[in-house]
């Protein structure tokens, strides 16, 4: 059974986040991996990955990614930081990719093998931490934000003004 006195604090806690984020020159409140769904036939298959960009205001974005755009992503963003940045930040590695002779048969592999839930779990686990490494953080994220993350989120519409 729940303990009442943590259910009490869970909004404090929520808020306390929040606050953090509104101080943080960043628009983002929240980025999820929410699933990943398998698309396509077998031997064109993939899993295509649902990303939830919660913003400062509680709107929220959607967007849909393979593992190959995490990993043009992650490429462009190390390619971009600047001399002086680089030793700030050690970017987080992806998950690794799928053997070749397991992603030949993808499609097999994921319905068949007893170890795939536990291999998209890991996986949507490591895309979730790397996105939310590079999109939480108020360094990164204002240098990369209107150049490399909003385009590949998709992100069009969504104004976000940002008080200095």
């Amino acid at each position: 059974m729940n303990d009442p006195s943590e259910t009490l604090l869970q909004p404090e806690v929520t808020d306390i986040y929040k606050q953090q984020q509104l101080r943080n020159k960043c628009p983002y409140l929240n980025i999820e991996v929410v699933e990943g769904t398998l698309h396509g036939n077998e031997k064109n298959s993939y899993v295509r990955w649902t990303i939830r960009v919660t913003f400062l205001d509680e709107s929220v974005h959607y967007c849909y990614k393979r593992y190959s755009e995490f990993v043009s992503l992650r490429n462009k963003i190390l390619m971009k930081l600047s001399n002086e940045m680089k030793p700030l930040y050690d970017i987080p590695e992806l998950p690794k990719p799928l053997p070749w002779y397991k992603s030949l048969t993808i499609h097999d592999y994921l319905i068949h093998n007893t170890l795939d839930s536990k291999f998209l779990a890991n996986r949507q686990q490591g895309l979730e931490y790397f996105l939310c490494y590079i999109m939480l953080d108020e360094k990164l994220c204002t240098s990369f934000d209107e150049t490399v993350l909003k385009p590949w989120l998709n992100i069009k519409t969504h104004q976000v003004v940002i008080e200095s």
